[in-house]
Order: structure tokens, then sequence, then C-alpha cells
């Protein structure tokens, strides 16, 4: 892990210790107040992650209004990577990166499927999760920002930076909005967004901490 300000870079490397989930979990308890975005690169050879059996979801923390995550892909995407991957805000992944759900024991756990659903929609989402057909995230194009290989980093920095342009309340408003408009109608998702516009424009000398 590294820390740099506000930006926390996590790279998983392909020897993974067999209670990576517990790890995981401690970074999301450990991280300082000033960290506004979590970059988590996956590994380019196959992830293996075993359950920690502690309560709750491992990286619950994730969704955390007040962090923006991302995960940086290469090489598979399948199974327990697939979900952390889906557990993530944002996510970039090099042109030749390839998908799947055929590890149906990882691509379950952790509510893999269920995130799958709410970024595709059930009918796309029960069919790649029952083919288990490998698929280029290109084919669906709300899962990533595909970038090809030798321009991979300098998407991830473009995008590190504008987000660090940002005023961080803008950005935690924006996240929470977005992550409950599955959960609301549309007229409550309107009042909702309203009720943001006019928290923010009442301390317009808000500035990023």
């Amino acid at each position: 892990m590294d820390h740099d300000g506000p930006l926390v870079t996590v790279t998983l490397d392909g020897a993974q210790p067999p209670l990576l989930m517990g790890a995981l979990r401690a970074v999301g308890r450990d991280l300082a107040g000033d960290v506004r975005i979590v970059v988590i690169r996956c590994p380019a050879t196959p992830l293996v992650i075993q359950d920690d059996d502690a309560p709750g979801d491992p990286l619950g923390w994730l969704g955390r209004p007040d962090l923006l995550s991302i995960a940086v892909l290469t090489g598979p995407v399948h199974g327990p990577a697939l979900h952390l991957t889906l557990a993530c805000d944002l996510r970039v992944a090099a042109s030749d990166t390839s998908w799947s759900t055929a590890d149906a024991a990882g691509t379950l756990s952790f509510g893999g499927i269920g995130a799958l659903t709410r970024l595709l929609g059930p009918a796309r989402a029960l069919e790649l999760a029952v083919t288990g057909r490998e698929f280029a995230a290109a084919e669906v194009a709300a899962l990533a920002l595909v970038a090809p290989v030798a321009d991979l980093e300098r998407r991830v920095r473009d995008l590190v930076e504008t987000i660090l342009a940002r005023p961080r309340d803008d950005v935690i408003a924006i996240k929470a909005l977005a992550r409950s408009a599955g959960s609301r109608t549309p007229e409550a998702q309107c009042e909702a967004e309203r009720s943001a516009q006019a928290t923010r424009l009442r301390d317009p000398a808000d500035t990023e901490e």
C-alpha cells in the first residue's frame, strides 16, 4: 500500500496471502482521513481470495461516500477478482483484458452477482452469469473505461487528477446521490439532488479539505 497525500494505491500481486479479505478489510479500517481516492491494482495473474470469516462485507468500506475507489485492470478478470473489481466505484481496464463469470465459486462470493445486476441490469447480468462466457470490457461499456495497453497509466493518472481537482464535498455529494439513485423513485431522486444542490449553494466558500 502506497499513501501519497489524498491518494492511496493498493497493489495486489500474484502471491496472495490466504486471508487477503482480512488484509483488505484492514486497509479500509486504517485509512487516514485525508484520503480521497483509493486505486486498487489487480494482478495480471488469477487472483485467489479466501474469506476471513469475519462478519460483514470486507469490501464495504469501498462504498464510503468520502472515498472514490478505482480498479485498474490488466489480464484476466474473473471469480474473486471480478467481485473486487465490481465493488469499486470506477474501473479502468487495459483493452486486452478478458472478463468472465465462469468461476462460479468466486463470482458468487461477496455479492458479485448483485453488483453485476446493479451495473448491467438483470437480463445482461443473468446471461453473463449463467453462460460464464468470456467477454471484453468494451462489450459492456458500463463496466469500465477501456484504454489501450500503452495508454493505461496515463488514463488512470488523468482520471485521478481530474477527480482531485473537484471540491471534495461536491464529489462526496455526487457519489452519495449516484449510489442511492436505484433505491429511490424518480421524484425522490430529484428532490434529493435539489436538496444537495441547495446545501452546496448555501456555503459557496467551501473548498477542498
